[in-house]
């Protein structure tokens, strides 16, 4: 089970930031990281669907009671993270 993180009332769900983004982001992340920075950034991957649709690619991360997705362009530009707290 994850930890209690409130008192049962609603706090965080999901955030969604985009490239064009300049404000910092969370973990030290940010959208010029390649594969190697965000594995030693976040760890290893839970599931990488590389072989999905050839002109993207979507990593999943598990960190810090976190489900963290980054969504990449075939040369492996990342245009999207979502930070998403999981529900049981």
């Amino acid at each position: 089970m994850l930890p209690i993180k409130s008192d049962g009332e609603f706090v965080f769900s999901e955030l969604v930031v985009y490239q064009k983004n300049k404000d910092d982001l969370p973990y030290k992340l940010n959208f010029n990281d390649h594969l190697q920075f965000l594995r030693e950034k976040l760890g290893k991957e839970l599931k990488d669907n590389q072989n999905g649709l050839p002109e993207r690619r979507v990593l999943t991360f598990f960190h810090d009671f976190l489900v963290i997705v980054i969504f990449m362009d075939s040369s492996e530009n990342i245009n999207l993270i979502k930070f998403i707290s999981p529900s049981v």
